[in-house]
């Protein structure tokens, strides 16, 4: 039973279980942790932000030591109403967003929908494979007005603030042009209405699928950061999908394809001094925060649940010593290969108390 989040877990898994008993034996002192900035043992710094989908997740977020919101899901602002938001809408809870967080950076994703994410006011084809289909970008792309209005009120909520802008499900460098030609336009729109915005916004994309990870080296010629959603990363690579049950194992963040591309990523985006961070399940197992940060990962995007173990656990790495660790796990065959060489490097260490 998890009482931060009002979870009741039936038959956990052995990963939920390590993630619940590693939280329980820190909680002592990860109050303390969570406030101090998120260095390895030697001296290596990355920042923890926050995955939130309202105002509440960005309050939760402060108040978990979150170094600043990594993904608002604005995908949440479209459900349980009877039309899209405005641009008022989204430029109030964006403000807001910005205000809760007091200077630290704000990452808003552009609405992700499609697949299993369907507004019922929202007109979609008849698609045999929606995870295939008409989702991300290629939804909004379609619909002009739709990323504009978004676009618009992020841009808007910029003014005097760290706030960043995302593009999901890109997959060629002609879709990200095609946004980044959307933002400009808003951009002229602005200036004519004599609103105000930050020109300079950083603009930033998911890597979801592994044709955005190959070609990760163009990509990163137009975009200011990149954010690899392992969730959509793996069923995308292993051609598995991540709600079938019976698939659930083929469909392993922790596969070598996998890892290989979160590794070409990271050597892509950092010839180009972009930043990389990680976000979905992968991000926030303590497990796997040795292997990820030896991958070249700069930033991990978690629950506000999941901050202070992910940052507790960084704290007492040594970054060296994972630098070697990816290098020895890109050797390995097997997701499972990779789960057990993991669990003996650092996991008993960690429960100790012990740096790695």
């Amino acid at each position: 039973m998890d009482g931060d989040i009002g979870e009741v877990i039936a038959n956990p898994t052995e990963a939920e279980t390590k993630k619940h008993m590693i939280r329980t034996e820190m909680s002592s002192v990860e109050t303390v942790l969570s406030v101090e900035p998120t260095a390895t043992t030697d001296g290596h710094t990355v920042k923890v932000f926050a995955n939130v989908a309202n105002l509440e997740g960005v309050r939760e977020a402060v108040s978990s030591g979150a170094e600043g919101v990594g993904l608002f899901r604005t995908a949440f602002l479209y459900f349980e109403r009877d039309a899209p938001p405005t641009e008022a809408e989204i430029f109030n809870v964006m403000k807001q967003s910005v205000s809760i967080m007091q200077g630290e950076p704000v990452i808003v994703r552009t609405l992700d929908i499609g697949g299993d994410k369907k507004p019922s006011y929202m007109e979609f084809p008849k698609e045999k494979n929606p995870a295939l289909g008409l989702r991300g970008i290629r939804y909004c792309l379609r619909i002009p007005s739709l990323l504009e209005t978004q676009v618009a009120a992020i841009l808007r909520a910029s003014m005097g603030a760290d706030v960043w802008i995302m593009f999901p499900m890109v997959t060629t460098v002609r879709e990200l042009k095609q946004a980044k030609q959307s933002l400009q336009k808003v951009k002229c729109i602005l200036t004519k209405r004599g609103a105000s915005f930050n020109a300079n916004i950083k603009v930033g994309i998911m890597i979801e699928t592994p044709s955005a990870a190959l070609i990760s080296d163009e990509l990163a010629r137009e975009a200011d950061f990149f954010s690899i959603g392992t969730n959509d990363l793996a069923q995308y690579t292993m051609a598995a999908d991540r709600e079938n049950d019976i698939l659930a194992t083929i469909a392993d963040r922790l596969e070598p394809s996998v890892l290989r591309l979160i590794k070409q990523t990271t050597d892509n985006a950092h010839t180009r001094n972009l930043p990389v961070a990680a976000c979905g399940e992968l991000a926030a197992d303590a497990d796997a925060v040795p292997l990820l940060l030896g991958l070249g990962l700069d930033e991990f995007r978690v629950n506000p649940s999941d901050i202070q173990v992910i940052k507790r656990v960084i704290q007492g790495l040594k970054y060296g010593e994972t630098k070697a660790t990816a290098e020895e796990v890109l050797r390995l065959k097997s997701a499972s290969e990779t789960r057990l060489y993991l669990k003996n490097r650092f996991q008993q260490k960690r429960l100790r108390g012990g740096s790695a």
